[in-house]
């Protein structure tokens, strides 16, 4: 897919008021900490039966992480793949000092 495609499937519908949906055609899209930096975060979540999934995507980091468990309403997934993801997420870097 085309950047600019992807871009617009993840970006967040806004209702008449202006405001944001936090959903884009699916994916939820919002802010957690990855080692104590804000990382955006593109997510699909779903119980299937049997079984709970998450897939979680971090663009800025170009990191994609799939979290599943087979039991069905697990608690916990979608948590335990950010702190996946934290194991993998590059450092962010300081600002250089002028």
């Amino acid at each position: 897919m085309k950047a600019g495609t992807i871009e617009l499937l993840q970006t967040p519908l806004r209702l008449a008021s202006g405001a944001s949906t936090n959903f884009a055609l699916g994916w939820k899209v919002e802010r957690v900490q990855l080692n104590g930096a804000s990382a955006r975060m593109v997510a699909h979540r779903a119980t299937p039966m049997g079984g709970t999934t998450a897939l979680l995507m971090f663009p800025d980091q170009r990191l994609v992480i799939a979290a599943i468990s087979n039991v069905s309403d697990a608690e916990g997934v979608a948590p335990f793949g950010v702190k996946v993801a934290e194991v993998f997420a590059r450092p962010t870097r300081e600002p250089r000092a002028k």
